[in-house]
């Protein structure tokens, strides 16, 4: 079972208090039991991840914010590692912000996944929930674009079915379920990819198992 919805909201303004921007467009959401998915736009935004155009040339910015600087294809994309992402540009955005900016990927995705989610745990009175934080992404030797997990909090996000059976008894051996890459992909897609202004998505599932100790190491 599988419920998802996108939530239309006013349009967020650069280093607006996010937690105030959030409590506002979800008073009226039912957050129990349920995943709360942002786009990290709007947590860049927050952190005032911006920078000029005319400040630096887009080539140098994108080297200096990867954590790894793959190189430059023949069709002009940069391929980088950022925040343990294969991704182009290192997550540099322009889309939905002022044309005179370059947006950055948040500061510590795990981090804000975290400090989000106790600040609308306290704000709503919740005793299950989890926070799921999103971008897009394109997939190598594919077209177009899908959403993808940055990062999560509150609920744990690899199911091993090492050891099940498959349908002919064979046990598997390597399989694990990613769980916030496959909600993730799902929420983009509601969410929108242009003039949508459905930054939050809220997600209700089956089979989530709500936790605080989910960390880093599970990364996915």
């Amino acid at each position: 079972m599988l419920e998802l919805k996108a939530i239309k909201t006013k349009v967020y303004q650069k280093e607006q208090p996010l937690i105030d921007f959030l409590s506002n467009e979800l008073k009226e959401q039912n957050l129990e039991g349920r995943i709360l998915v942002i786009t990290s736009k709007i947590i860049s935004l927050s952190e005032g991840q911006l920078v000029r155009k005319n400040s630096i040339e887009k080539d140098l910015l994108i080297i200096n914010e990867s954590d790894v600087y793959i190189g430059k294809t023949k069709y002009d994309i940069h391929l980088t590692v950022k925040h343990g992402l294969l991704i182009p540009s290192a997550g540099i955005d322009e889309s939905n912000i002022d044309p005179n900016y370059y947006l950055l990927f948040p500061k510590d995705p795990f981090a804000s996944a975290e400090k989000i989610y106790f600040q609308i745990k306290e704000k709503f009175k919740l005793n299950q929930f989890g926070i799921l934080i999103t971008d897009s992404k394109t997939t190598p030797l594919k077209r177009g674009v899908s959403g993808t997990c940055l990062s999560y909090f509150g609920f744990k996000g690899l199911e091993s079915k090492i050891g099940c059976q498959d349908i002919h008894g064979q046990p598997l051996q390597f399989t694990q379920i990613n769980k916030p890459e496959a909600l993730a992909a799902a929420a983009t897609l509601l969410m929108g990819e242009a003039n949508d202004c459905k930054p939050l998505a809220i997600i209700k599932a089956a089979d989530i198992h709500f936790t605080e100790n989910n960390c880093a190491n599970e990364q996915v």
